[in-house]
């Protein structure tokens, strides 16, 4: 679980570290007007909106390869099928 966790956290880091570089390009490519959205042409703005989109996303991503409601999906999934031999054992 560890090694998973590492690497699923590396990954986002890695994914944060290049929309922060592409960030950066655009604010030297601008020189450093991509700050100010009035400075900018239609075409840098949609790559901005996508660009926070992506930053959004990114934070968003888990680095543990479950949750507490896969845990519970995964409990009744398997609680399930032993409940109704139970009621069955129980009944007959």
């Amino acid at each position: 679980m560890y090694t998973v966790t590492d690497t699923l956290r590396d990954a986002k880091q890695k994914r944060l570290m290049s929309i922060k570089e592409r960030y950066r390009a655009l604010n030297r490519k601008q020189n450093s007007g991509a700050n100010r959205l009035h400075a900018l042409n239609t075409d840098q703005v949609a790559d901005l909106r996508a660009l926070k989109a992506l930053q959004q996303t990114a934070r968003s991503m888990q680095v543990r390869p479950f949750d507490s409601a896969s845990i519970v999906k995964f409990v009744f999934a398997t609680a399930t099928p032993v409940i109704v031999i139970l009621a069955s054992m129980l009944l007959f």
